[in-house]
């Protein structure tokens, strides 16, 4: 889809005239176009409330963090201040989403994406860019997710899912996870904190890049698993029966 859009100014000098501005193949957080122009393909990111412009900086913090790790994350290049919000522009990374690459593939060639998303995951927990180190990370989740679970109905549709969020269960699990905090070690290491199949750029069936690293840092490395392990289980009914144990 082709769209024509007014560009801050410094965005619009660095990229020069527009051939083309186009919405992602998926939907994001923030307003985000693809533009092309003779100098190369970017993506812009435009945030228009406090909160929004608070986690596109973070973004671009994260992102300066690992300038290191290219080709797989992208390099920052632009940030700049809105009347009502913040722009932030980035180099394109080309692929395509890992979900939309699983739905087309045969089925022997399933346990080999599986394989790369993995891999990718075990690449990323082992960087160590430097972003700030929590203290205690599993005491400040259990304390956030109590104020999530109690801010939300009991039973609510998860959105773009065919999953619903079970209220009462996810307080039993919870109550279980505080009661048991004092046995469980943190194993904190660089994570992604979104790591799902649509964060996840195919080419030629390997990982070309991985996007949205708004949530990135120092976490701990269940937390990325079980996000990994959920998106897969969306497409349970496409993969080998065993798919878990590549993990």
């Amino acid at each position: 889809m082709r769209l024509s859009i007014p560009l801050p100014p410094k965005i619009a000098h660095y990229v020069g005239p527009l051939i083309k501005s186009e919405l992602p193949p998926q939907g994001m957080a923030f307003q985000v176009y693809i533009l092309t122009s003779q100098r190369g393909r970017f993506v812009l990111k435009l945030a228009h409330t406090a909160a929004m412009s608070e986690a596109l900086n973070k973004e671009a913090s994260i992102l300066r963090a690992l300038h290191a790790y290219k080709p797989f994350v992208a390099q920052p290049l632009i940030e700049e201040a809105l009347e009502d919000g913040h722009a932030f522009l980035f180099l394109y990374l080309p692929g395509e989403p890992l979900h939309s690459v699983l739905q087309q593939a045969e089925p022997a060639e399933r346990a080999w994406l599986i394989r790369q998303f993995a891999q990718m995951l075990q690449r990323i927990h082992s960087w160590r860019p430097d972003l700030p180190y929590p203290h205690d990370w599993l005491a400040t989740k259990l304390a956030w997710l109590h104020t999530k679970i109690l801010a939300r109905p009991r039973e609510t549709l998860i959105a773009n899912t065919n999953s619903s969020f079970d209220g009462q269960n996810a307080h039993h699990l919870l109550a279980e996870l505080q009661a048991a905090k004092s046995t469980i070690e943190n194993e904190i290491v660089f994570g992604h904190y979104d790591y799902c199949l649509p964060n996840v750029l195919m080419h030629a069936q390997h990982v070309a890049g991985v996007i949205d690293w708004s949530g990135g840092g120092y976490i701990d490395r269940r937390f990325d698993l079980a996000t990994a392990l959920f998106s897969l289980g969306l497409f349970e009914p496409l993969l080998p029966p065993d798919y878990q144990n590549i993990f």
